[in-house]
């Protein structure tokens, strides 16, 4: 579990998240795709919820790559940004995608309506834009390592999905 939507930590989690998975300049991205080319995507991040949030990372394996190797990986760059905070310029850059979002979910009049709606619905405040931007811009490198320590270090489910009858694929915990 993590954070609910508009929570202490949501905002921490969804900047971890850019960092670790968020596009090709993300951790995982450079590691996995660049640098082992092991994997061929890979995503993921904070998944907001009113009742509770969820960190959900999805990466496609290259063919023929043990999962294993991938899943030793993953728990590589968790560890390193539990122990060491991103740098400033990657906390930069993830705040400058994440305002970039969120001023392309302003453009249309549908996407201005469900932002109003969230934030009616889960802090009773539809003019609740500009503390959501400072959500945003109270983010450092040290608060997003406690936020990593505190949430990816706990119980996590694993999913595998393989190829039909070759079981023998998949990531055994």
């Amino acid at each position: 579990h993590s954070p609910i939507r508009y929570a202490a930590g949501d905002a921490d989690m969804n900047v971890l998240g850019s960092v670790l998975a968020g596009g090709r300049n993300s951790r995982l991205y450079q590691r996995l795709v660049y640098r082992d080319q092991i994997a061929q995507s890979v995503f993921g991040g904070q998944n907001s919820r009113p009742l509770g949030g969820q960190f959900a990372l999805t990466i496609t394996a290259k063919p023929g790559v043990d999962l294993a190797r991938i899943l030793r990986v993953v728990d590589e760059e968790v560890a390193r940004i539990s122990n060491e905070p991103p740098t400033a310029r990657e906390i930069e850059r993830a705040k400058n995608n994440l305002e970039v979002g969120f001023i392309q979910q302003t453009e249309s009049s549908l996407g201005r309506a469900d932002l109003l709606n969230s934030y009616y619905t889960f802090t009773g405040n539809p003019g609740y834009i500009d503390q959501d931007l400072a959500r945003y811009q109270a983010v450092t490198p040290q608060s997003v390592q406690a936020a990593a320590r505190q949430y990816l270090h706990k119980g996590r489910v694993l999913l595998s999905v393989v190829p039909q009858g070759q079981t023998q694929l998949q990531v055994a915990l």
